[in-house]
Protein backbone atom coordinates (compact mmCIF):
# COMPACT_ATOMS: atom_id res chain seq x y z
CA UNK A 1 0.00 0.00 0.00
CA UNK A 2 1.32 3.51 -0.80
CA UNK A 3 -0.08 6.49 1.10
CA UNK A 4 0.67 10.41 0.62
CA UNK A 5 1.01 11.99 3.50
CA UNK A 6 1.08 16.02 4.53
CA UNK A 7 2.39 15.57 8.14
CA UNK A 8 4.07 12.87 10.23
CA UNK A 9 1.62 11.31 12.61
CA UNK A 10 0.67 7.83 13.74
CA UNK A 11 -2.31 5.59 12.71
CA UNK A 12 -3.52 1.85 12.97
CA UNK A 13 -3.72 -0.02 9.42
CA UNK A 14 -6.93 -2.48 9.72
CA UNK A 15 -7.74 -4.74 6.69
CA UNK A 16 -11.35 -5.84 7.23
CA UNK A 17 -12.73 -8.97 5.23
CA UNK A 18 -16.23 -8.41 3.97
CA UNK A 19 -18.26 -10.16 6.55
CA UNK A 20 -16.44 -7.21 8.60
CA UNK A 21 -13.50 -9.90 10.72
CA UNK A 22 -11.01 -7.51 10.74
CA UNK A 23 -7.97 -10.20 9.68
CA UNK A 24 -5.05 -7.58 9.77
CA UNK A 25 -4.24 -4.54 12.29
CA UNK A 26 -0.99 -3.00 12.61
CA UNK A 27 0.25 0.78 14.18
CA UNK A 28 2.31 2.67 12.18
CA UNK A 29 4.22 5.82 11.85
CA UNK A 30 3.58 7.64 8.94
CA UNK A 31 6.34 10.25 7.62
CA UNK A 32 5.81 13.31 5.47
CA UNK A 33 5.57 12.32 1.83
CA UNK A 34 4.79 8.84 0.36
CA UNK A 35 4.98 5.81 2.51
CA UNK A 36 5.50 1.95 1.17
CA UNK A 37 3.82 -0.77 3.56
CA UNK A 38 3.21 -4.27 3.21
CA UNK A 39 0.10 -6.56 4.41
CA UNK A 40 0.67 -10.00 4.51
CA UNK A 41 -1.80 -11.31 2.63
CA UNK A 42 -0.62 -15.16 2.04
CA UNK A 43 -3.23 -16.49 4.69
CA UNK A 44 -6.19 -14.52 3.28
CA UNK A 45 -8.97 -16.55 1.57
CA UNK A 46 -9.79 -15.29 -1.68
CA UNK A 47 -12.06 -12.11 -1.45
CA UNK A 48 -12.56 -8.85 -0.75
CA UNK A 49 -10.67 -7.06 2.16
CA UNK A 50 -11.29 -2.57 2.90
CA UNK A 51 -8.55 -1.33 4.46
CA UNK A 52 -8.69 1.61 7.18
CA UNK A 53 -6.52 3.67 8.68
CA UNK A 54 -7.65 5.34 12.20
CA UNK A 55 -5.90 8.65 12.96
CA UNK A 56 -5.13 9.32 10.06
CA UNK A 57 -6.16 12.92 8.22
CA UNK A 58 -7.48 11.01 5.26
CA UNK A 59 -10.05 8.53 3.88
CA UNK A 60 -9.54 5.50 1.92
CA UNK A 61 -11.75 4.41 -0.18
CA UNK A 62 -9.92 1.22 -1.49
CA UNK A 63 -10.91 -2.02 -1.70
CA UNK A 64 -8.18 -5.30 -1.88
CA UNK A 65 -9.13 -8.43 -3.78
CA UNK A 66 -7.27 -11.73 -3.58
CA UNK A 67 -7.46 -14.45 -6.00
CA UNK A 68 -5.18 -16.92 -5.54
Amino acid sequence: MLLDSKENTKVQLALTSITGQTVFSSSLKINTGLNAFTVPTMNLANGQYTPSLKGAPTNLSEKIFISK
